[in-house]
């Protein structure tokens, strides 16, 4: 005779709903050595983010994109997310972001969750101008070798950056030469800066009260290009100077030969060039 047994049926464990998170970038280039994107998202009447994973930018694609799957995240009550960030870290387990770099907030169609992220510096840049001039107080030496960000009017010299946005105390604007067909790549740094007049951070040897300044490279190249950049508050010159500049350019000047003296030289805003994304989330 077979025995039996009174013992209820157990159900069937309940397995706790997954998440896939997707986020696709334009424009986020590889940081630098010692920096990290992480991504983090945010509930609907709750302020804290909560950290998701490491963004790691493995592949750029021919556009300058890049995509990048966080697959079966226990992402709880996914309905309920109200904003997504990627933040740019010096640490890997922050407690909470560090600089926000690229935010928004999701929408619901009718398959998932998106968020259109955006950069999280105040201002718009799309307005920004400026022009540059290659002088010096030296009557005897060349000018090539020093430039400002002004313009001369024939008698003085005076401010040229205009619509620049006063960026939050955790960032300054970076001024740059770069020329990729040295190798190592050659990367000159001016110094940082906030206004449009005034001194930048290296001004040893600025003649005038712009950024900029005399650098012992010739600019009269044809290759290369001057860069204003944005760049985390964190670093000293010298650490600075060793990492090169971060990839959120706002103004450049293509470099060139037979530069005129004191010639306004209009620079290019290439603020469309800044990072974006979009992070999409399925709930399975």
């Amino acid at each position: 005779m077979t025995g039996c047994s009174n013992k209820p049926t157990e159900p069937p464990p309940v397995t706790a709903p997954t998440t896939d998170l997707n986020v696709a970038a334009n424009h986020l280039f590889p940081p630098r050595l010692g920096e990290y994107y992480l991504v983090w998202v945010q509930y609907v009447s709750d302020p804290i983010w909560h950290l998701v994973d490491t963004l790691t930018i493995g592949h750029i694609f021919a556009n300058d994109s890049s995509n990048n799957l966080f697959h079966n995240k226990n992402i709880s009550s996914a309905d309920s997310l109200h904003a997504a960030m990627i933040s740019l870290e010096r640490s890997l387990n922050p407690s909470a972001p560090t600089l926000p770099l690229l935010s928004g907030t999701f929408v619901k169609n009718d398959t998932a969750l998106l968020a259109w992220l955006s950069i999280d510096i105040a201002g718009d840049f799309s307005k920004l101008s400026s022009t540059l001039v290659f002088t010096t107080s030296n009557a005897q030496a060349t000018n090539d070798s020093e430039f400002y960000l002004c313009k001369y009017n024939g008698t003085s010299f005076l401010p040229s950056l205009e619509n620049l946005p006063l960026v939050p105390a955790a960032w300054k604007y970076g001024l740059w030469a770069v020329d990729s067909n040295f190798y190592p790549t050659q990367r000159i740094f001016y110094g940082l800066f906030t206004g449009p007049s005034g001194h930048d951070s290296d001004s040893i040897n600025d003649n005038l009260p712009f950024p900029g300044g005399a650098k012992k490279p010739a600019m009269n190249q044809r290759t290369g290009s001057i860069l204003v950049t944005l760049e985390p508050n964190w670093y000293t010159m010298q650490t600075l100077v060793g990492l090169g500049p971060a990839s959120y350019p706002v103004l450049r000047f293509d470099r060139r030969i037979n530069i005129t003296r004191d010639s306004n030289y209009a620079m290019t805003n290439v603020s469309a060039g800044l990072p974006a994304a979009i992070i999409t989330v399925q709930q399975k």
